[in-house]
Protein backbone atom coordinates (compact mmCIF):
# COMPACT_ATOMS: atom_id res chain seq x y z
CA UNK A 1 0.00 0.00 0.00
CA UNK A 2 1.38 3.44 -0.63
CA UNK A 3 -0.05 6.43 0.20
CA UNK A 4 0.20 10.11 1.18
CA UNK A 5 -0.42 11.52 4.54
CA UNK A 6 -1.55 15.15 4.91
CA UNK A 7 0.97 17.75 4.76
CA UNK A 8 1.23 20.26 7.80
CA UNK A 9 3.93 23.10 7.49
CA UNK A 10 4.53 22.29 4.19
CA UNK A 11 5.51 19.25 4.57
CA UNK A 12 3.91 15.53 3.55
CA UNK A 13 5.36 12.01 4.43
CA UNK A 14 4.31 8.95 2.22
CA UNK A 15 4.44 5.20 3.41
CA UNK A 16 5.22 2.15 1.81
CA UNK A 17 4.02 -0.53 3.62
CA UNK A 18 4.09 -4.83 2.42
CA UNK A 19 3.02 -7.86 4.28
CA UNK A 20 3.55 -11.22 3.47
CA UNK A 21 3.25 -14.45 5.43
CA UNK A 22 1.54 -17.42 5.82
CA UNK A 23 -1.03 -19.70 8.32
CA UNK A 24 -1.15 -23.81 8.77
CA UNK A 25 -4.29 -24.43 10.26
CA UNK A 26 -5.40 -28.83 11.33
CA UNK A 27 -7.59 -30.64 13.47
CA UNK A 28 -8.51 -33.93 14.92
CA UNK A 29 -11.83 -35.31 15.87
CA UNK A 30 -11.43 -37.24 18.87
CA UNK A 31 -14.85 -38.37 19.33
CA UNK A 32 -18.38 -36.78 19.22
CA UNK A 33 -18.17 -34.38 21.76
CA UNK A 34 -14.29 -33.64 21.72
CA UNK A 35 -12.24 -31.76 18.97
CA UNK A 36 -8.42 -30.39 18.87
CA UNK A 37 -7.72 -27.88 16.65
CA UNK A 38 -3.72 -26.02 15.91
CA UNK A 39 -2.47 -23.33 13.88
CA UNK A 40 0.94 -21.59 13.15
CA UNK A 41 1.25 -18.41 11.48
CA UNK A 42 4.25 -16.39 10.41
CA UNK A 43 3.85 -12.87 9.01
CA UNK A 44 6.68 -10.28 8.01
CA UNK A 45 5.59 -6.45 7.82
CA UNK A 46 7.93 -3.47 6.10
CA UNK A 47 7.48 -0.19 6.12
CA UNK A 48 9.38 2.64 4.51
CA UNK A 49 8.63 6.19 4.83
CA UNK A 50 9.62 9.40 2.81
CA UNK A 51 9.22 12.79 3.50
CA UNK A 52 9.17 15.57 0.65
CA UNK A 53 8.28 19.74 0.90
CA UNK A 54 5.06 20.22 -0.31
CA UNK A 55 4.30 22.80 -3.30
CA UNK A 56 1.53 24.67 -1.55
CA UNK A 57 2.26 27.66 0.58
CA UNK A 58 -0.39 27.29 3.03
CA UNK A 59 1.12 25.76 6.06
CA UNK A 60 -2.40 23.92 6.70
CA UNK A 61 -2.65 22.63 3.65
CA UNK A 62 -3.22 18.90 2.73
CA UNK A 63 -1.77 17.54 -0.66
CA UNK A 64 -3.65 14.32 -2.14
CA UNK A 65 -1.24 13.45 -4.86
CA UNK A 66 1.78 11.03 -4.75
CA UNK A 67 5.01 11.73 -3.76
CA UNK A 68 7.77 11.62 -6.20
CA UNK A 69 10.87 9.41 -4.22
CA UNK A 70 13.08 10.58 -5.85
CA UNK A 71 12.84 14.17 -4.64
CA UNK A 72 11.91 12.42 -1.11
CA UNK A 73 13.93 11.74 1.81
CA UNK A 74 13.92 8.21 3.38
CA UNK A 75 13.30 9.56 6.90
CA UNK A 76 12.16 5.43 8.07
CA UNK A 77 13.28 1.99 7.23
CA UNK A 78 11.29 -0.79 9.40
CA UNK A 79 10.86 -4.25 9.07
CA UNK A 80 9.23 -6.69 12.09
CA UNK A 81 8.33 -10.53 12.51
CA UNK A 82 5.62 -11.79 13.90
CA UNK A 83 5.21 -15.46 15.23
CA UNK A 84 1.89 -17.15 16.35
CA UNK A 85 0.97 -20.17 17.22
CA UNK A 86 -2.22 -21.56 18.60
CA UNK A 87 -4.33 -24.61 20.17
CA UNK A 88 -7.90 -24.96 20.85
CA UNK A 89 -10.23 -27.68 22.47
CA UNK A 90 -13.46 -27.99 21.93
CA UNK A 91 -16.18 -30.09 24.10
CA UNK A 92 -19.92 -30.97 24.01
CA UNK A 93 -20.58 -32.53 27.15
CA UNK A 94 -24.35 -31.74 26.78
CA UNK A 95 -26.33 -31.75 23.27
CA UNK A 96 -27.21 -27.84 23.83
CA UNK A 97 -23.93 -26.58 25.55
CA UNK A 98 -20.21 -26.20 23.97
CA UNK A 99 -17.60 -25.13 25.98
CA UNK A 100 -14.39 -23.83 24.02
CA UNK A 101 -10.97 -23.49 25.85
CA UNK A 102 -7.42 -22.05 23.83
CA UNK A 103 -4.31 -20.79 24.43
CA UNK A 104 -1.73 -19.63 21.69
CA UNK A 105 1.03 -17.58 22.06
CA UNK A 106 3.54 -15.15 19.96
CA UNK A 107 6.80 -13.64 19.41
CA UNK A 108 7.44 -10.30 18.00
CA UNK A 109 10.72 -9.30 16.19
CA UNK A 110 12.22 -5.76 15.25
CA UNK A 111 14.64 -6.89 12.40
CA UNK A 112 16.09 -2.84 11.64
CA UNK A 113 15.24 1.23 12.72
CA UNK A 114 16.98 3.58 11.30
CA UNK A 115 16.14 7.13 12.34
CA UNK A 116 17.26 10.26 10.91
CA UNK A 117 18.00 13.66 13.49
CA UNK A 118 17.02 13.73 17.29
CA UNK A 119 14.95 10.93 16.74
CA UNK A 120 15.42 7.64 19.56
CA UNK A 121 17.78 5.47 17.69
CA UNK A 122 17.03 2.25 20.32
CA UNK A 123 15.78 -0.97 18.16
CA UNK A 124 12.96 -2.22 20.54
CA UNK A 125 13.62 -5.67 22.06
CA UNK A 126 11.94 -8.35 21.31
CA UNK A 127 8.90 -9.68 23.05
CA UNK A 128 6.68 -12.54 23.65
CA UNK A 129 2.90 -13.17 25.26
CA UNK A 130 0.36 -15.78 26.09
CA UNK A 131 -3.34 -15.25 24.64
CA UNK A 132 -6.20 -17.11 26.77
CA UNK A 133 -9.66 -17.60 25.47
CA UNK A 134 -12.85 -19.32 26.73
CA UNK A 135 -16.98 -19.61 25.76
CA UNK A 136 -19.89 -21.00 26.32
CA UNK A 137 -22.40 -21.91 23.67
CA UNK A 138 -25.73 -22.73 24.61
CA UNK A 139 -28.45 -23.45 22.19
CA UNK A 140 -32.10 -22.20 22.70
CA UNK A 141 -33.00 -24.31 20.10
CA UNK A 142 -31.53 -25.22 16.97
CA UNK A 143 -31.98 -21.89 15.70
CA UNK A 144 -31.43 -18.76 18.43
CA UNK A 145 -27.98 -19.31 20.88
CA UNK A 146 -27.08 -17.26 23.74
CA UNK A 147 -22.97 -16.96 24.52
CA UNK A 148 -20.57 -16.02 27.07
CA UNK A 149 -17.02 -15.48 26.37
CA UNK A 150 -14.01 -14.08 27.96
CA UNK A 151 -10.45 -13.99 25.98
CA UNK A 152 -7.34 -12.63 27.54
CA UNK A 153 -4.68 -11.06 24.93
CA UNK A 154 -2.26 -8.15 23.99
CA UNK A 155 -1.36 -5.94 20.80
CA UNK A 156 2.23 -4.89 20.02
CA UNK A 157 2.60 -1.21 19.40
CA UNK A 158 2.30 -0.66 15.46
CA UNK A 159 4.32 1.21 13.46
CA UNK A 160 3.00 4.67 13.65
CA UNK A 161 2.32 4.74 17.48
CA UNK A 162 6.26 3.79 17.81
CA UNK A 163 7.28 6.54 15.81
CA UNK A 164 5.00 8.87 15.84
CA UNK A 165 1.67 10.39 13.71
CA UNK A 166 3.92 12.63 11.97
CA UNK A 167 7.33 14.22 11.43
CA UNK A 168 6.69 17.92 11.94
CA UNK A 169 3.78 19.25 13.82
CA UNK A 170 2.20 22.95 14.51
CA UNK A 171 -1.32 23.83 15.45
CA UNK A 172 -0.99 27.68 14.47
CA UNK A 173 -1.98 29.34 11.22
CA UNK A 174 0.94 31.73 11.99
CA UNK A 175 3.61 30.58 9.76
CA UNK A 176 5.94 32.35 11.39
CA UNK A 177 4.73 30.67 14.79
CA UNK A 178 7.18 27.99 16.50
CA UNK A 179 7.28 24.27 14.71
CA UNK A 180 7.36 21.41 17.27
CA UNK A 181 8.29 17.71 17.10
CA UNK A 182 6.73 14.81 17.60
CA UNK A 183 8.81 12.20 19.34
CA UNK A 184 9.15 8.52 18.68
CA UNK A 185 8.80 6.70 21.82
CA UNK A 186 10.75 2.59 21.25
CA UNK A 187 9.53 1.91 24.78
CA UNK A 188 5.92 1.33 24.36
CA UNK A 189 4.97 -1.60 25.78
CA UNK A 190 1.77 -4.08 24.71
CA UNK A 191 -1.77 -3.44 25.74
CA UNK A 192 -3.05 -6.11 27.77
CA UNK A 193 -6.62 -6.60 27.02
CA UNK A 194 -9.30 -9.14 29.14
CA UNK A 195 -12.76 -9.13 26.81
CA UNK A 196 -15.88 -9.88 28.20
CA UNK A 197 -18.83 -10.39 25.97
CA UNK A 198 -22.37 -11.75 26.26
CA UNK A 199 -24.24 -12.46 22.89
CA UNK A 200 -27.20 -13.94 20.85
CA UNK A 201 -27.15 -15.22 17.31
CA UNK A 202 -30.76 -16.21 15.65
CA UNK A 203 -32.19 -17.35 12.45
CA UNK A 204 -35.42 -16.93 11.48
CA UNK A 205 -37.16 -18.46 7.75
CA UNK A 206 -33.79 -19.45 6.78
CA UNK A 207 -33.01 -16.25 5.56
CA UNK A 208 -32.62 -13.77 8.21
CA UNK A 209 -29.57 -13.98 10.73
CA UNK A 210 -29.38 -11.33 13.61
CA UNK A 211 -26.84 -11.00 16.04
CA UNK A 212 -26.43 -8.95 19.16
CA UNK A 213 -23.92 -8.68 21.94
CA UNK A 214 -22.92 -6.68 24.86
CA UNK A 215 -19.18 -6.00 25.68
CA UNK A 216 -16.63 -4.80 28.22
CA UNK A 217 -12.93 -4.76 27.72
CA UNK A 218 -10.30 -3.89 30.36
CA UNK A 219 -7.32 -3.11 29.19
CA UNK A 220 -3.83 -2.06 30.86
CA UNK A 221 -0.87 0.05 28.78
CA UNK A 222 -3.32 1.32 26.40
CA UNK A 223 -1.34 3.56 23.42
CA UNK A 224 -2.76 7.02 23.10
CA UNK A 225 -1.18 10.20 21.78
CA UNK A 226 -0.39 12.37 24.65
CA UNK A 227 0.14 15.89 23.78
CA UNK A 228 2.53 18.40 26.02
CA UNK A 229 1.49 21.71 25.43
CA UNK A 230 4.30 24.59 25.48
CA UNK A 231 2.08 27.33 25.11
CA UNK A 232 -1.99 28.49 24.03
CA UNK A 233 -0.76 27.16 20.30
CA UNK A 234 2.07 24.97 20.31
CA UNK A 235 2.79 21.34 21.37
CA UNK A 236 4.98 18.53 21.26
CA UNK A 237 2.83 15.15 21.50
CA UNK A 238 3.90 11.32 21.78
CA UNK A 239 2.61 7.99 22.29
CA UNK A 240 2.43 6.82 25.48
CA UNK A 241 0.95 3.66 27.31
CA UNK A 242 -1.91 4.78 30.06
CA UNK A 243 -2.15 2.45 32.82
CA UNK A 244 -5.76 1.68 33.02
CA UNK A 245 -8.50 1.91 30.76
CA UNK A 246 -12.27 0.52 30.54
CA UNK A 247 -13.85 0.06 27.04
CA UNK A 248 -18.04 -1.33 26.78
CA UNK A 249 -20.62 -0.80 24.36
CA UNK A 250 -22.75 -2.55 22.34
CA UNK A 251 -23.71 -3.88 18.84
CA UNK A 252 -25.88 -5.35 16.40
CA UNK A 253 -26.09 -6.93 12.98
CA UNK A 254 -28.45 -8.42 10.75
CA UNK A 255 -27.73 -10.28 7.53
CA UNK A 256 -30.65 -11.30 4.76
CA UNK A 257 -29.83 -14.01 2.07
CA UNK A 258 -32.68 -13.15 -0.66
CA UNK A 259 -31.12 -16.52 -2.48
CA UNK A 260 -27.56 -18.50 -3.06
CA UNK A 261 -26.61 -15.37 -5.26
CA UNK A 262 -27.94 -12.19 -3.41
CA UNK A 263 -27.55 -10.86 0.04
CA UNK A 264 -27.21 -7.82 2.51
CA UNK A 265 -26.94 -6.64 5.93
CA UNK A 266 -25.95 -4.14 8.13
CA UNK A 267 -24.66 -3.56 11.26
CA UNK A 268 -24.75 -1.02 14.11
CA UNK A 269 -22.45 0.30 17.61
CA UNK A 270 -21.97 2.14 20.25
CA UNK A 271 -19.25 2.23 22.37
CA UNK A 272 -18.25 4.30 25.46
CA UNK A 273 -14.96 4.40 27.31
CA UNK A 274 -13.68 5.64 30.86
CA UNK A 275 -10.10 6.27 31.72
CA UNK A 276 -9.66 4.74 35.21
CA UNK A 277 -5.83 5.50 35.46
CA UNK A 278 -3.23 7.76 33.86
CA UNK A 279 0.36 8.87 35.43
CA UNK A 280 0.05 11.58 32.54
CA UNK A 281 -3.42 12.64 33.66
CA UNK A 282 -4.64 11.68 30.24
CA UNK A 283 -8.99 12.11 30.16
CA UNK A 284 -9.88 11.94 26.41
CA UNK A 285 -8.74 9.67 24.06
CA UNK A 286 -8.53 10.03 19.98
CA UNK A 287 -9.94 7.74 17.14
CA UNK A 288 -12.94 5.89 19.35
CA UNK A 289 -15.77 5.96 17.34
CA UNK A 290 -19.28 6.94 19.25
CA UNK A 291 -21.23 5.03 17.04
CA UNK A 292 -20.46 3.53 13.75
CA UNK A 293 -23.06 1.32 11.08
CA UNK A 294 -22.04 -0.01 8.09
CA UNK A 295 -23.28 -2.00 5.52
CA UNK A 296 -23.12 -4.12 2.59
CA UNK A 297 -24.75 -5.87 -0.51
CA UNK A 298 -22.85 -9.40 -1.54
CA UNK A 299 -23.62 -10.68 -5.34
CA UNK A 300 -22.72 -13.85 -6.31
CA UNK A 301 -23.57 -15.05 -10.24
CA UNK A 302 -21.13 -17.27 -10.86
CA UNK A 303 -21.14 -19.86 -7.59
CA UNK A 304 -21.55 -23.05 -9.73
CA UNK A 305 -19.41 -22.60 -13.08
CA UNK A 306 -16.80 -24.91 -13.88
CA UNK A 307 -14.43 -24.21 -16.37
CA UNK A 308 -12.51 -27.57 -16.27
CA UNK A 309 -9.33 -26.06 -14.16
CA UNK A 310 -11.72 -23.78 -11.48
CA UNK A 311 -14.76 -24.77 -9.82
CA UNK A 312 -17.30 -22.66 -7.80
CA UNK A 313 -16.30 -18.91 -9.04
CA UNK A 314 -17.68 -16.45 -7.35
CA UNK A 315 -17.36 -12.74 -7.50
CA UNK A 316 -18.71 -10.80 -4.91
CA UNK A 317 -18.90 -7.22 -4.82
CA UNK A 318 -19.28 -5.85 -1.43
CA UNK A 319 -20.38 -2.16 -0.35
CA UNK A 320 -19.44 -0.88 2.88
CA UNK A 321 -20.58 2.40 4.82
CA UNK A 322 -19.69 4.48 8.01
CA UNK A 323 -20.99 7.13 9.27
CA UNK A 324 -21.33 8.53 12.43
CA UNK A 325 -17.75 8.28 13.83
CA UNK A 326 -17.04 10.79 16.76
CA UNK A 327 -14.07 11.61 18.78
CA UNK A 328 -13.68 13.68 21.73
CA UNK A 329 -11.11 16.55 21.33
CA UNK A 330 -8.03 15.73 23.62
CA UNK A 331 -7.52 17.60 26.11
CA UNK A 332 -8.76 21.05 24.71
CA UNK A 333 -12.05 21.72 26.66
CA UNK A 334 -15.33 20.28 25.56
CA UNK A 335 -15.28 20.79 21.24
CA UNK A 336 -16.31 17.17 19.15
CA UNK A 337 -15.85 16.93 15.44
CA UNK A 338 -17.64 14.36 13.23
CA UNK A 339 -15.19 12.82 10.74
CA UNK A 340 -16.88 13.08 7.07
CA UNK A 341 -19.04 9.75 6.42
CA UNK A 342 -17.61 7.56 3.50
CA UNK A 343 -18.48 3.96 1.74
CA UNK A 344 -16.19 1.92 0.05
CA UNK A 345 -16.20 -0.91 -2.58
CA UNK A 346 -14.80 -4.13 -2.20
CA UNK A 347 -14.45 -7.23 -5.04
CA UNK A 348 -13.56 -10.52 -4.07
CA UNK A 349 -12.55 -13.09 -6.56
CA UNK A 350 -12.82 -16.66 -5.36
CA UNK A 351 -12.44 -20.14 -7.26
CA UNK A 352 -11.58 -24.13 -6.02
CA UNK A 353 -8.65 -25.75 -7.80
CA UNK A 354 -10.21 -29.57 -8.11
CA UNK A 355 -11.13 -30.25 -4.68
CA UNK A 356 -7.90 -29.47 -2.80
CA UNK A 357 -7.13 -25.66 -3.91
CA UNK A 358 -8.91 -22.90 -3.44
CA UNK A 359 -7.55 -18.79 -4.84
CA UNK A 360 -9.09 -15.72 -4.18
CA UNK A 361 -8.18 -12.76 -5.41
CA UNK A 362 -9.62 -9.13 -3.33
CA UNK A 363 -9.44 -5.22 -4.53
CA UNK A 364 -10.06 -3.59 -1.03
CA UNK A 365 -10.97 0.21 -1.63
CA UNK A 366 -11.46 -0.41 -5.52
CA UNK A 367 -12.37 3.42 -6.38
CA UNK A 368 -9.13 4.49 -4.15
CA UNK A 369 -11.05 6.63 -2.30
CA UNK A 370 -8.96 8.84 0.22
CA UNK A 371 -11.74 8.33 3.62
CA UNK A 372 -10.79 9.83 7.09
CA UNK A 373 -11.70 7.74 9.98
CA UNK A 374 -8.78 9.34 12.67
CA UNK A 375 -9.93 13.26 14.03
CA UNK A 376 -7.58 14.04 16.64
CA UNK A 377 -6.18 17.01 18.42
CA UNK A 378 -6.76 21.27 18.28
CA UNK A 379 -7.41 22.12 16.11
CA UNK A 380 -9.41 18.78 14.64
CA UNK A 381 -7.33 17.26 12.15
CA UNK A 382 -8.39 14.47 10.00
CA UNK A 383 -5.81 11.97 8.19
CA UNK A 384 -6.69 9.73 5.27
CA UNK A 385 -6.55 5.78 5.89
CA UNK A 386 -4.82 3.50 3.09
CA UNK A 387 -6.13 3.75 -0.34
CA UNK A 388 -6.97 0.65 -2.69
CA UNK A 389 -5.20 -2.71 -1.77
CA UNK A 390 -4.86 -5.98 -3.07
CA UNK A 391 -4.92 -9.28 -1.42
CA UNK A 392 -4.36 -13.07 -2.58
CA UNK A 393 -4.85 -15.90 -0.97
CA UNK A 394 -3.38 -19.90 -2.02
CA UNK A 395 -5.21 -22.71 -0.29
CA UNK A 396 -4.94 -26.50 0.24
CA UNK A 397 -7.17 -29.20 1.84
CA UNK A 398 -5.88 -32.67 2.41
Amino acid sequence: QNYLSNGIANNASDTERYSAGGNLEGGFIINNWNKVAASAHFRQMSHVRYSVSSPSNNPNSIDTGSVDHSDANKTQDWRENLYYGAAEWTTTPFMSLTAVLGLGVDYWQALERPWPGKTAQKVPDPDSGVHVAAGLFYDLTEQHELHLTYAKKHRYPIFYERTGAQVNESITTDTNGLTTESLANPDLKPIKMHNFEFGYKGYFFDRIRITSAVYANYEFDRIARVFTYLDDNHRTSQYKNIEEFFYYGLEFGTEMFLNDYFAFGGAFGANRYKVIHSENDYEYMENIPRFTANGYISITPFENINTGIFENIKITPRIEYVSMVDTDNAKRGDTREKADDYALLHIKISANITKYFDVSFTINNLTDELYYTAATGYPMTTYPNPGRGFNISLGARF
